[in-house]
C-alpha cells in the first residue's frame, strides 16, 4: 500500500484520468465500492486484464470487507 501522501497523488491522477489504477488498486476499489470491474470502468477493451488471480483477490477482499462489516456491527460504543 502507498503512503497517505502518495495515495493522494495517485487518487488525483486516477480522477483526472492521467493514469489508471493497477490491478491491486482496481481489486481494492471494487471491494470498497462493492462494484464489479465493468461498473468502475476497468474493463475497457484497451485496458482489460482478466485472470483467475485477480478474481481470487477480489473475492478475498470482498470477504474481508464482509467480515469487517460484521465485526463492526458487534462493536459497542462506550460513552466517555
Amino acid at each position: 500500500m502507498a503512503t497517505e501522501n502518495s495515495l493522494k497523488v495517485q487518487l488525483h491522477k486516477w480522477e483526472h484520468e492521467q493514469v489508471r489504477p493497477g490491478e491491486t488498486y482496481q481489486a481494492l476499489l471494487c471491494a470498497v465500492f462493492q462494484a464489479d470491474r465493468d461498473s468502475l470502468g476497468f474493463n475497457r477493451p484497451e485496458l482489460a486484464r482478466k485472470g483467475s488471480e485477480l478474481s481470487d483477490r477480489i473475492a478475498s477482499l470482498e470477504s474481508l470487507v464482509a467480515r469487517l462489516t460484521d465485526a463492526l456491527t458487534n462493536v459497542q460504543v462506550v460513552a466517555l
